[in-house]
């Protein structure tokens, strides 16, 4: 809450120090492995194939409760399965741990505090990535995601469109929000279908220029802009 509200006086009826103001500037809680366990979902249909298999019966739809029950194996088949990884409303500043999610499809990790877009690079199979109302100063680390289909990167603190050239596969981008004043970065998206670039900065109708060689664009918003 300090971080959000730098002019905040007091909170609960208490008054906010400098140093409390300080501590929550310095404060930073990072994604960790035991939280990727907590709000993961796995694949039922590997989770059933995998189980059938051999690879392990205590393989389940869900972490088990005791998990230094499981053996190494177990464990590295779990994350083997992991589909999906919503991680909302927990205040997360930095990401880790993300590097044996080698088959997540999807990603959502709205309305955190990160300030980067880090540690994404094993996720090659990647379709949808959520980081709605962020921090994030730019796109970045995205060369790895060629599978992705989806991104929302809206309500951040961006200023250009950089680094999409190697998002070949993406049909729906959304940077509402922004401070973006050129849709230059767009250009090199061939596949792209719906582009949400509502409520930025760009106010020069010639940007729409940038478009003309996304040939499968057929949802454009720019509504709040200049």
């Amino acid at each position: 809450v300090l971080r959000r509200m730098s002019v905040l006086q007091t909170m609960d009826g208490i008054k906010v120090t400098p140093r409390d103001r300080q501590r929550a500037a310095t404060s930073t809680t990072t994604l960790t492995a035991a939280m990727i366990k907590r709000f993961a979902t796995l694949d039922e249909e590997r989770v059933f194939r995998s189980g059938g298999g051999g690879l392990g019966t205590s393989v389940k739809a869900t972490t088990p409760k005791n998990e230094t029950e499981s053996s190494p194996e177990d464990d590295d088949v779990w994350w083997s399965l992991v589909d999906s990884l919503t991680v909302r409303r927990k205040d997360l500043r930095r990401l880790s741990d993300l590097d044996k999610l080698i088959n997540v499809r999807h990603v959502d990790f709205a309305c955190n505090e990160i300030q980067k877009m880090e540690g994404l690079a094993a996720l090659t199979r990647l379709e949808t990535l959520n980081f709605e109302e962020n921090r994030l100063s730019s796109i970045e680390n995205c060369e790895q995601l060629r599978e992705l289909r989806e991104l929302n990167v809206a309500r951040n603190k961006l200023v250009r469109l950089d680094n999409l050239l190697a998002l070949s596969n993406l049909t729906r981008l959304s940077v509402e929000g922004n401070q973006i004043s050129s849709l230059r970065g767009v250009s090199g998206l061939p596949n792209l279908c719906e582009l949400y670039a509502g409520d930025n900065q760009i106010a020069e109708t010639r940007e729409i220029f940038h478009l003309k060689t996304v040939n499968k664009l057929v949802i454009l918003d720019l509504t709040g802009n200049p």
